[in-house]
């Protein structure tokens, strides 16, 4: 696939030498920055302001496009590769240049292949930094090593697969837990390599995302009503093996950053919504043990958020887990996830 990017600056002219020039030199895609014109020949993607537009000139197929006016950049799947063209244009400040940033690294950490392209305007005051050439200092200082991935080890998969019940309902698949455990227990090299090249690529199966739904009859409730029944979701074994994988490796980062609250209770070792149970009653004795004027009141006020996984806000939740330092491939993972 042969690609070419340039900025037409609304030119006529432009975009006729570029139309020529794709013809000549059979380039497929043309990623472009303030087109003239919207052209109809190919395929033609732009985004809400009609800025920038990415093109398929060629016999290449988009699959899928998106594009949000906040955002910055537009994203074009053409022919399995995920094209992004992103644009800061010279009133743009610098923190909304910095948003712009944080927003195609969020998006594009789980998408693979890609191809990023894009232009930051060097007439912007924030660009306008002069660095003094020395001929023993490097001006270009790389990042930090990117920590490693902990292997996938034998013990760890017998672990995981010890937590899994036999007898438990499967997902879409069909396939008994027996089987995938018997499996892991097999061929326990074949299943961490399969691990570790998803979190390595960063890559959450597609087959994985799709669940078995049950509805469950709540005790009580008329039939006819859709809030009468309770959905559960059956997911495949091999899933929530990957699942343990990651869990396993993320809650240790997430808790040496101090990410989680001291008075987080749910799905961590050795503590349980029982300790939670007890801490509040043991506040409302406290409050309440003394005689007369001694005695305090004591109000408990619980909140119950109504769908709260399907409706939590997954960008806000990559970039709480940004904050706290984790490593480029759990940002990956979860962004696939």
């Amino acid at each position: 696939m042969k690609f070419i990017q340039l900025n037409l600056n609304h030119c006529r002219v432009t975009q006729d030498l570029l139309e020529q020039t794709l013809f000549e030199s059979e380039m497929e895609i043309a990623i472009i920055s303030e087109p003239y014109r919207h052209r109809y020949g190919g395929i033609w993607v732009t985004d809400s302001t009609g800025g920038v537009a990415i093109w398929a000139c060629g016999r290449q197929t988009v699959q899928c496009t998106a594009s949000q006016a906040a955002s910055g950049f537009l994203l074009a799947k053409i022919s399995c590769v995920y094209v992004y063209r992103c644009y800061a244009p010279i009133i743009s400040t610098l923190s909304e240049f910095e948003q712009m940033l944080d927003n195609l690294v969020l998006d594009a950490r789980g998408r693979s292949p890609k191809v990023i392209a894009g232009g930051f305007n060097a007439w912007a005051l924030e660009w306008g930094i002069f660095l003094q050439q020395e001929e023993s200092t490097d001006t270009f200082q790389p990042p930090p090593n990117e920590t490693a991935i902990p292997p996938v080890t034998r013990d760890e998969l017998l672990e995981i697969c010890g937590r899994i019940g036999d007898n438990k309902a499967p997902g879409l698949d069909e396939v008994p837990n027996k089987g995938p455990k018997l499996a892991v227990k097999s061929r326990p090299d074949m299943f961490a390599k399969l691990f570790e090249v998803c979190m390595s690529e960063g890559i959450f199966a597609a087959a994985w995302k799709r669940q078995k739904l049950i509805l469950l009859p709540k005790p009580g409730k008329n039939p006819g009503e859709p809030s009468s029944y309770r959905p559960i979701c059956l997911l495949d074994t091999v899933k929530k093996m990957l699942e343990r994988v990651i869990y396993n490796r993320l809650l240790p980062v997430v808790e040496s950053q101090g990410g989680l609250s001291d008075r987080q209770y749910g799905f961590r070792k050795t503590r349980s919504t029982i300790d939670a149970i007890k801490l509040v009653t043991g506040l409302a004795e406290n409050a309440i043990h003394g005689k007369g004027d001694t005695s305090k009141y004591c109000v408990v006020v619980t909140l119950d958020v109504k769908n709260a996984f399907n409706s939590a806000n997954w960008n806000l939740i990559r970039k709480s887990l940004a904050k706290v330092g984790i490593p480029d491939y759990f940002a990956a993972i979860v962004g696939s996830y």
